[in-house]
C-alpha cells in the first residue's frame, strides 16, 4: 500500500463520478483503493460508484473494507444497509441500521427508507417527527 500515491486516482475518480462516467470512475477509484486500502473515504466512494452501477459484489467488498476501519460510521452503515436492501436482505438491512446511533443523519435517512420499504410506516413517521430533516 502507498497511500500518498492514492490522491491522484482518487480525485480523478471523483471527477469522473461527478460527470456520470461511472465505469471510468470506478476504475480510477479502485486504483486509489489498492494504494490506500485503509482509507474509509476512498472505499466509500468505490462503493457508491459500484452501487450506482448495480455491481453488488464489488460494492459489498468496498463497504466491508470501510466497515473494518470505521464500524460505527453512520454514512457507511447507511450505505451498507441500503446495499443489503437492494440485494433483497431487508430485515438484515434494518437490523444493521438500528445497530448504530440514530443521531447520525445518514443513518436516519437509511432507516426511514428501510422502514418504508418494509411497510413500517409508523416507524418512519416517528423518525420523521423526531428528526424532521430526515424526511427531506
Amino acid at each position: 500500500a502507498q497511500p500518498r500515491l492514492a490522491d491522484a486516482p482518487y480525485q480523478l475518480g471523483r471527477l469522473l463520478a461527478s460527470q456520470k462516467r461511472l465505469d471510468e470512475a470506478l476504475v480510477a477509484l479502485e486504483r486509489a483503493a489498492a494504494l490506500a486500502p485503509k482509507s474509509v473515504e476512498i472505499q466509500s466512494w468505490c462503493a457508491k460508484a459500484a452501487i450506482a452501477l448495480s455491481r453488488w459484489p464489488v460494492a459489498r467488498a468496498h463497504l466491508e473494507a470501510a466497515m473494518r476501519e470505521a464500524p460505527q460510521d453512520g454514512a457507511i452503515v447507511g450505505a451498507w444497509a441500503m446495499l443489503l436492501r437492494q440485494t433483497g436482505e431487508l430485515d438484515r438491512a434494518i437490523a444493521l441500521a438500528e445497530s448504530t446511533p440514530v443521531q447520525d443523519r445518514a443513518n436516519r435517512f437509511a432507516r426511514m427508507h428501510l422502514y418504508r420499504a418494509a411497510g413500517r410506516d409508523s416507524d418512519a413517521e416517528a423518525l420523521a417527527t423526531e428528526f424532521p430533516e430526515a424526511a427531506r
